[in-house]
């Protein structure tokens, strides 16, 4: 197996999900809200739409990260 082989299968295993969750964390009430599933591209959309709207509220401590999401092993969301 060649190194580009090697990195492109690594890339696979990290990236295998069922979708990406966008999560809003307010550290200073310590709120956390999970929004979706979406595809890769929709939830980083949706996680700029919200870092857009947070900033316009001058709330720029809030965090906002898209993770990875899994079901659960029966299937069920």
């Amino acid at each position: 197996m060649t190194i580009t082989e090697m990195l492109l299968e690594r890339v696979h295993d990290v990236d295998a999900c069922d979708g990406y969750l966008v999560v809003v964390a307010d550290p200073d009430t310590g709120a956390v809200d999970a929004h979706g599933p979406f595809d890769g591209v929709g939830a980083a959309t949706e996680a700029d739409r919200r870092r857009t709207e947070l900033d316009a509220e001058e709330l720029h401590d809030v965090h906002v990260t898209v993770v990875r999401w899994h079901r659960a092993p029966d299937g069920t969301a």
